[in-house]
């Protein structure tokens, strides 16, 4: 299955953007400054807060880092519900996803 064929990929996409955003602003950083701190470009990460883009792990975990993010909350929050629904769709009750 590809990307653009899980129909939540926009949405966790969206949703990531928008915690990026939330947690740059928290910490008075502009996209310029995260830029700089993360070595992402801020064309790129602009398209991230726009959620225009999808993100690799390497791209995720950095973002988290720089913004001292709780890497198992956002995986909590924003990943687990989305991947919850769309077995829940499929009408599937793997035992590996963990609580």
């Amino acid at each position: 299955m590809r990307e653009n064929e899980f129909e939540g990929s926009d949405i966790l996409k969206a949703n990531f953007g928008q915690l990026v955003t939330e947690l740059r602003k928290k910490y008075n950083l502009t996209q310029e400054m995260l830029s700089e701190i993360s070595g992402i470009s801020e064309v790129y990460l602009r398209k991230i807060e726009r959620g225009s883009c999808t993100v690799t792990w390497v791209i995720w975990l950095t973002l988290c880092t720089a913004l001292n993010a709780d890497i198992k909350e956002i995986q909590k929050t924003y990943i687990l519900p989305k991947i919850k629904e769309r077995v829940s769709d499929l009408g599937i009750k793997p035992a590996y996803i963990i609580e």
